[in-house]
């Protein structure tokens, strides 16, 4: 996973524990909405690469400060054929835009973890 234009540390991530943080983060956001378009394939045999164009809204409706971080960008996905079909092998999120809360997402993951019943680090 590459998604150093948010501030995730690039990486190699367990499945499970990139779905359990963003479990965390999306319960604490009021509402979301995530977009993608014009995606573009380019297959090679048993391998290809994805990139689509990408609108993330993110929203607290009580937040104290702006309740509102919009990103925009693109992503670029590596995807590998296995038995089991077409599998994501390496992902990357090119944030070339944003507007609103950037704080937004650490209030989000305080309330998330709150909300599960996790305690704060």
């Amino acid at each position: 996973m590459q998604y150093s234009s948010v501030g995730i540390k690039p990486g190699r991530y367990v499945a499970d524990k990139w779905v359990r943080s963003s479990e965390v983060l999306f319960a604490g956001f009021g509402a979301t909405q995530h977009t993608l378009s014009n995606h573009s394939f380019d297959l090679r045999g048993d391998a290809a690469r994805c990139v689509a164009y990408m609108r993330a809204e993110h929203f607290i409706e009580d937040a104290p400060a702006e309740n509102r971080w919009t990103i925009g960008g693109y992503y670029v996905v590596d995807l590998r054929r296995s038995g089991e079909g077409w599998l994501i092998h390496a992902m990357e999120l090119h944030v070339t835009w944003q507007t609103g809360n950037r704080a937004l997402s650490n209030l989000a993951i305080e309330r998330g973890r709150a909300k599960l019943g996790i305690r704060p680090r």
